[in-house]
């Protein structure tokens, strides 16, 4: 099988968490024998060469970060370019990758949900959703490798799955719908030195906790 992977990240590929992810998912797809063109939103200049490989293959992967809840405003206006081209995009194969920096899966469920419903609009196959929570930028090295690992196997899965996540492995992938009191504790101190470190990086003199707003009154 040969699949058209679109990262749909606003940021660039040497910023995005989601290139990252999606470099182990692909040597996943190559593993399990087939092959990828990727592609990235970002690059607004390569969005005809997007549109033409859409147009011209049957198994679409859309990965994406959620933002507020929801898709990438990037995304949403290549969708519309789709939507409202001359000869309209039908009868493809959509399966999605969800990432958020949060690791409970509540966090996602909405995105999750408009996902389903999004090929529908271009008269479509949905195919799943790769869902995950977690920030490269606050697991150790032992956790980003096992993590790393983990999206290769997902990438052998889903080619032997026929293209499509709905596989259970992929259903685990997503995590628990909230976490527990103590991984919220441990998240919540690993995130505080990392905004820590952010306000020392750029000159702020405050402790986290000022409250400039605060008043008297």
């Amino acid at each position: 099988m040969h699949f058209v992977i679109i990262n749909c990240s606003a940021h660039n590929k040497n910023q995005s968490n989601t290139a990252m992810l999606l470099e182990h998912f692909q040597r996943g797809i190559v593993i399990g024998g087939s092959t990828y063109e990727g592609y990235c939103l970002s690059q607004k200049g390569q969005w005809h060469n997007i549109e033409k490989a859409v147009r011209e293959n049957e198994n679409i992967i859309f990965a994406l970060p959620v933002y507020a809840a929801t898709i990438p405003g990037i995304m949403k206006e290549f969708l519309e370019k789709l939507s409202n081209a001359d000869e309209k995009i039908r009868g493809k194969r959509m399966a999605f990758i969800l990432q958020s920096g949060f690791p409970e899966a509540c966090q996602r469920v909405y995105c999750e949900n408009y996902l389903k419903f999004l090929p529908s609009l271009f008269e479509s196959e949905f195919n799943g959703i790769l869902s995950y929570g977690i920030n490269s930028r606050f697991i150790d090295n032992t956790g980003l490798n096992d993590m790393q690992d983990s999206f290769c196997k997902m990438g052998e899965l889903f080619v032997q799955c026929n293209g499509s996540f709905f596989f259970q492995q992929a259903v685990e992938f997503n995590g628990s719908y909230y976490i527990t009191e103590k991984e919220a504790k441990s998240f919540n101190r690993i995130f505080t030195f990392f905004c820590k470190h952010i306000s020392e990086e750029i000159g702020c003199k405050e402790p986290l906790t000022a409250k400039p707003y605060a008043t008297d009154r």
